[in-house]
């Protein structure tokens, strides 16, 4: 799309599409009962805000969750927004769309990874911390690699290197929503997303 349209074009195609998904979302998804046709009562009852806020900001594992939120995608969306591209341009000498299509890896990985780690965690007895952790080191040696030994696991290795940060960020980040909602009530599970969602975008900026 960048090539062929150029990237302002692209940008507003993305938003276009990111509106409609928002509105339908806005007008068609709500909260039901399992065997019920009727929104749930309880799922809109209401707590009060000061108290839910400090009940979640209080809590170490709220700020546990945020910094990992915040280095792990701070990292990943960086390196494929900024620096993925121009690395391998300027390390394997390409062209700037051949590149681009090698940074594809990143969020196929991301979107295969996902969903492999969540069911994964599913499997693993226990709270999830050794398969957060066990990530958490996969996720640093695959960085250590590929800010190293680029040059000696050449193109292809690179690539595959790509996929991988994108799927071992996948699920951390499936692990890791998985982890605060099992410490979450339930009532006051989207003012913790709400609040949890700024750090991920904290960390792109920093």
């Amino acid at each position: 799309m960048a090539a062929t349209w150029g990237w302002r074009t692209s940008f507003y195609v993305i938003g276009g599409l990111t509106v409609v998904l928002a509105l339908i979302g806005l007008f068609f998804v709500k909260d039901y009962v399992a065997g019920d046709s009727t929104p749930s009562e309880t799922a809109t009852a209401r707590k009060p805000f000061k108290a839910s806020a400090i009940h979640i900001v209080t809590s170490s594992w709220f700020w546990v969750v945020a910094a990992l939120f915040f280095g792990v995608f701070g990292g990943t969306v960086s390196l494929q927004g900024l620096w993925a591209t121009p690395f391998l341009m300027s390390l394997f000498n390409l062209d700037r769309d051949y590149a681009s299509m090698i940074n594809v890896a990143l969020p196929i990985g991301y979107m295969l990874g996902a969903p492999f780690f969540g069911r994964l965690g599913d499997r693993v007895s226990g709270d999830r911390v050794h398969l957060l952790a066990f990530l958490l080191a996969l996720f640093t040696c695959t960085w250590f690699a590929l800010a190293f030994l680029p040059q000696a696991l050449g193109l292809g290795g690179v690539a595959a290197l790509y996929a991988i940060v994108g799927g071992l960020s996948g699920g951390i980040g499936t692990t890791l929503w998985a982890t605060a909602q099992a410490k979450t009530p339930s009532a006051i599970m989207g003012l913790m997303s709400g609040l949890m969602n700024p750090f991920p975008l904290l960390g792109m900026a920093v």
